[in-house]
């Protein structure tokens, strides 16, 4: 009995400094990432923030344990790197714990994958391995962490926040490469970086080998050329290392040749984006007075240089209630501002669908362009947020019931349907809303319909932090290398920025002011990107990669059966 106690004593304890390392993780890939002590994040973070979570899963003796360690990994870390979420109005229990919960257990779902793949002994594609080596490989480990982040960016639960390589956003020359791969590619990249360290930092060989790896202090090694020759050493019986450095080098010189060779500036266009500051929901006439009072002084400083503004941008549902001229409410208060002005407006106000039995129908989180009090044209938000801005099975009372009770609140908006391209004379463009601006197929759709630029329209007030304002920026610049179009961003409290075709910012705004930014948009020429025309091929491709080597690993294993078998 002592001894079942003692053992199972150990066993608890040794689980538990294993989460050390985890915890670790978590934290560190946090603040890696955009955050309120370090606003541009930690680059160099990226490429070792893991090290320690995949250490973890790989020392760790069996599936359950990994799936523990993924499920405290994701619940640390997303309650830590998305903690702003606490902040939106009077439901910090539902839009930050039960996130924080849900992406704990999509984190230990992933950890079981990821566990396997660490232990690896039989996938060598970039390491001296044999069947026999108890070194795992940092290629497999890769490329399913690629397909989790692919996995966790897509589909109606997706929220392409909290990715590996937001946390190099600032670093335009490594970034380049998002116009082949998209933004998955720096996913590989930077967790073969920590796979590899993992791999060299817990690999247990023979004595010999270890003998080897260790740097030997001697009177020869002493000097400086000693302890290089002991570096390369090192490295060259690691060979993971090298072929880490040679995709790091090529993913750089790929990064300054683009930035050397810009796109020519074919035209420009005069706008004007409005950051007025003010929470319109709960200071709906004062939002409005800003916003109003802003265009204004822009259009005045813009007339005063010999310039016409083409197009007024402000930002999302900073009307609040649909505009007169949607399908049945024709009673929205008048907005002389919008009546006299000549000048094309650009606004977030909900939308109104027309309903089959003449009512009024379904309510769209929208974008309208307006001119002379007429709507010229308008998009429905289609990437809602999952349990804010539309309920699952909202249709059902057990549902509604339950969202009432708990929540607070049963009801959403519609989902759209369509890529619209709005257009002013001189400019094709599209307007994804709020986070839809970190959906790479979704801007991918407006720009496949003509669109020259991407203006995306966000309210991120109700966050209060520079952290939540920076990670939206992160995710943005990557649609602009994406397919090489300048993306302008108008935002209530931040960020108001024009970002170019290399994702570097070109204008901006300080955060949480009310100003407006008068700037001319340049429109650059340019050949669609690889990422245009194949999307995500990339995660597709690992994804086919990981079947295949399922499929072969499954088959030796079955041949292994059958020949002993016959013996």
């Amino acid at each position: 009995m002592n001894y079942l106690l003692f053992m199972l004593k150990y066993q608890i304890m040794a689980f538990l400094t294993q989460l050390l390392p985890v915890c670790a993780s978590a934290l560190g890939f946090s603040y890696a990432l955009p955050n309120e002590f370090y606003p541009l994040g930690v680059p160099l973070g990226g490429f070792l923030c893991l090290v320690p979570y995949f250490y973890a899963l790989k020392t760790t003796d069996s599936w359950k344990k990994g799936a523990v360690i993924g499920f405290i990994f994701g619940i640390l870390f997303h309650s830590t790197s998305s903690w702003w979420l606490a902040n939106f109005k009077d439901y910090a229990l539902w839009t930050l714990g039960a996130t924080s919960v849900f992406y704990g257990f999509f984190y230990g779902f992933w950890g079981i994958f990821l566990h396997f793949a660490g232990k690896n002994r039989s996938f060598s594609l970039i390491t001296r391995q044999t069947l026999h080596s108890k070194q795992g490989d940092p290629f497999l480990l890769a490329l399913v962490w690629t397909v989790m982040e692919w996995q966790k960016s897509n589909g109606y639960f997706g929220f392409p926040w909290g990715l590996l390589p937001y946390t190099v956003h600032s670093v335009p020359a490594f970034i380049q490469i998002a116009d082949i791969t998209g933004v998955y590619g720096l996913s590989f990249l930077l967790a073969l970086s920590n796979a590899t360290i993992t791999e060299f930092i817990s690999h247990k060989g023979t004595e010999a080998q270890r003998k080897k790896r260790n740097f030997q202090v001697s009177q020869n090694s002493l000097c400086l050329s000693g302890f290089v020759r002991g570096i390369f050493k090192n490295i060259l019986l690691n060979p993971g290392i090298p072929v880490v450095l040679l995709f790091l080098i090529g993913t750089l010189g790929y990064g300054f040749w683009r930035l050397a060779h810009p796109a020519p500036v074919l035209r420009t266009i005069p706008l004007i984006l409005v950051q007025h500051n003010i929470d319109q929901y709960y200071f709906e006439d004062e939002a409005l007075a800003s916003a109003i009072s802003l265009s204004r002084q822009g259009t005045a400083e813009l007339r005063a240089q010999g310039t016409e503004p083409a197009m007024i941008v402000w930002s999302e549902t900073v009307l609040t209630r649909p505009y007169k001229g949607n399908h049945y409410y024709s009673d929205h208060r008048v907005i002389p501002f919008f009546e006299d002005s000549d000048i094309p407006i650009l606004t977030g106000a909900p939308l109104v669908s027309e309903s089959i039995q003449g009512d009024s129908g379904e309510i769209y989180n929208g974008a309208i362009l307006v001119q002379r009090g007429k709507i010229i044209s308008g998009y429905a938000k289609q990437q809602l947020i999952p349990f804010a801005e539309s309920i699952p099975f909202g249709s059902q009372p057990w549902m509604r019931r339950f969202m009432d009770q708990f929540v607070g609140f049963s009801s959403g908006w519609a989902q759209g349907s369509e890529a619209v391209v709005m257009e002013i004379p001189g400019l094709k463009f599209g307007t994804p809303i709020c986070f839809e601006d970190a959906f790479a197929l979704l801007c991918r759709d407006f720009i496949a319909g003509g669109a020259e630029v991407l203006i995306n329209l966000t309210n991120d007030s109700w966050s209060q932090s520079v952290s939540a304002e920076i990670q939206h920026l992160a995710a943005a610049r990557f649609r602009a290398i994406e397919n090489r179009r300048p993306l302008v961003r108008s935002t209530n409290s931040g960020c108001t920025v024009l970002i170019d075709t290399q994702g570097v910012v070109r204008s901006s705004l300080p955060l949480f002011t009310a100003d407006y930014l008068a700037l001319d948009l340049p429109l650059q020429a340019g050949n669609p990107t690889v990422y245009f025309l194949l999307g995500d091929w990339f995660p597709l491709l690992c994804t086919a990669i990981i079947t295949l080597f399922l499929y072969i690993t499954a088959g030796r294993k079955f041949l292994c059966r059958r020949y002993k078998g016959q013996s």
